[in-house]
């Protein structure tokens, strides 16, 4: 292993930004517990922290339904794409992820855009004191720095105020901060072995922890994920009196189908879903998600029909690194296909590629339907809101020559899935891949990334975000086992790991950073700062 010499700056978030903003972060990060709880300190404490928490500050949650999503991957996009349909929709939509790719203010936004670093200030100041209290009280048992940041969200989505809120799980679900939510449509999008350290040691417990996002009567969409899971999470469901869907089987995708894409100049005729194979499932109505309570979807508004509204604020559509022009993906779109959802066929053309990517889409389909929200969308707008959406970090090109692509996959499927779209970009011209990496502290990291060390042809293993992500050295050392043919280097700071990428790969290679968001979110940072 060659270790690349280069300074390990602070990479703290928010540099150039405001002084209050940057005060407000030092703050959350103050919160961070180091060593983090137990397992037992965390059973034993529940969700007492941001119950409490919440209480202090007027209990903001109790008034935003919201959609809850969780799985091991892919619920950051389809948190993404379910939030262009319900903006798309009408819906003021407001939408917590994590983690962010280079600013905190990306975790909390509204109708698509995450909130301003005044708001963001605010929304803090406005939970510190309780955080504070709270703290003095009992330390042992006080919030940490997610619990704030989940009733920062909850504070700005009432102030806003929202019609409905997107929240995307942090660790699990039973356990988790965000389970707090009043959901009216849950959402499992997989299941895989990650975070054994916090959600048990096999794939049937991390399953049980996820299927808490259940609740009685509220629909709970799940995506494709191993059997064991899947039958831990048919079982929590019928515990929990929670209707399931499942993709494959209430959700259908069919690929390589034709149409013409974009169109949303006018309200094309629906397709039934029985050309493609009769769909069991509801009519959508949303009735049991409870929406009507803020008068968004009553009877009364869908009576209006399907109509083409406009697309306002669609998430990451103008996103860009260098700030001047629209991400550029590895295709400008994905293969056609059309996802079958509750009696309707609709057409779908994703600017992000990958199979991994429409299962995202249709999960969010049907969250969208199962709360009402697609009844006001007809085929062309909902198709459109779909395409609209841009994925930051998710197969993102940063740079064209070499190719520079940005993926937070951090999952050994979504490597998978990750490996499969550079194959598919790969051409007789294309030299090496120089793949550039960071893994958080508790992953597998050997598992996770071997599919895409056998792709490589150079590796260069750093850590993205120091407090979180294991020292480049031992990753290196890992991975240095498993494939020990591969040249792999080892550079303490992502920015100087990327610079040695690019210089590696020369004009005609590819460089791909990945293994988490936060590599993701660093290699954005060093193309948008260097260009």
């Amino acid at each position: 292993m060659r270790t690349v010499p280069g300074p390990n700056p602070d990479r703290r978030t928010g540099n150039g930004r405001p002084p209050a903003y940057r005060h407000a972060v030092r703050w959350l990060e103050s919160l961070v517990r180091t060593p983090p709880r137990t397992r037992s300190e965390r059973e034993r404490l529940g969700l007492a922290p941001i119950e409490s928490l919440l209480h202090r500050i007027g209990n903001p949650h109790h008034g935003v339904p919201a959609i809850h999503v969780t799985g091991s991957k892919g619920k950051g996009s389809t948190a993404i794409y379910t939030e262009a349909l319900l903006t798309a929709a009408g819906l003021r939509t407001g939408t917590f992820t994590s983690p962010h790719l280079e600013e905190w203010t990306e975790r909390i936004r509204i109708d698509g855009a995450p909130i301003g670093d005044a708001r963001f200030v605010e929304a803090l100041e406005r939970v510190r004191p309780a955080v504070t209290a709270l703290h003095e009280s009992d330390a042992d048992a006080a919030p940490a720095f997610f619990d704030a940041l989940v009733a920062a969200a909850f504070s700005v989505f009432a102030d806003a105020p929202v019609d409905i809120a997107v929240v995307e799980a942090g660790i699990g679900a039973r356990l988790d901060p965000t389970r707090v939510c009043r959901a009216v449509a849950t959402c499992v999008t997989g299941v895989e072995l990650e975070h054994t350290d916090r959600l048990g040691p096999t794939i049937a417990d991390i399953a049980r922890e996820k299927a808490a996002v259940a609740r009685p009567g509220v629909p709970l969409v799940a995506g494709s994920m191993p059997e064991e899971a899947r039958a831990a999470l048919e079982r929590e469901a019928a515990r929990a009196g929670a209707p399931l869907l499942w993709l494959g089987r209430e959700i259908r995708i069919r690929r390589g189908v034709t149409f013409r894409s974009g169109d949303t100049a006018r309200a094309g005729p629906r397709r039934d879903a029985s050309s493609l194979q009769e769909i069991p499932g509801r009519s959508g109505t949303g009735s049991r998600g409870g929406l009507a309570r803020t008068g968004s979807l009553a009877s009364g508004d869908r009576s209006r029909g399907r109509l083409a509204i406009p697309l306002r604020g669609i998430a990451g559509a103008s996103t860009s690194v260098a700030g001047e022009r629209e991400t550029v993906l590895l295709h400008t779109s994905a293969a056609p296909a059309e996802i079958a959802v509750a009696g309707r066929t609709i057409p779908v053309s994703l600017r992000q590629p990958g199979r991994h990517m429409l299962e995202n889409a249709a999960l969010a389909l049907a969250l969208a339907n199962e709360t009402g929200a697609l009844d006001r969308l007809d085929d062309a707008a909902a198709q459109a809101a779909l395409e609209a959406a841009v994925l930051p970090g998710r197969a993102e090109v940063l740079r064209e020559a070499p190719l520079v692509i940005a993926d937070g996959a951090h999952t050994r499927a979504s490597i998978e899935a990750l490996v499969e779209v550079l194959d598919a970009r790969a051409t007789a011209g294309t030299a090496g891949l120089v793949a550039v990496v960071s893994a958080t502290r508790g992953k597998d990291a050997a598992r996770v990334l071997s599919p895409l060390l056998r792709r490589a042809d150079t590796v260069i293993a750093t850590a993205a975000e120091a407090s979180r992500s294991l020292p480049a050295a031992d990753l290196a050392h890992t991975l240095e086992a498993l494939r020990p043919r591969v040249a792999i280097t080892c550079a303490d700071a992502p920015d100087e790991a990327m610079r040695t990428a690019i210089d590696a790969a020369g004009r005609d290679g590819v460089v791909c950073a990945t293994g988490s968001m936060y590599m993701a979110g660093a290699a954005r940072r060093v193309l948008r700062t260097s260009q």
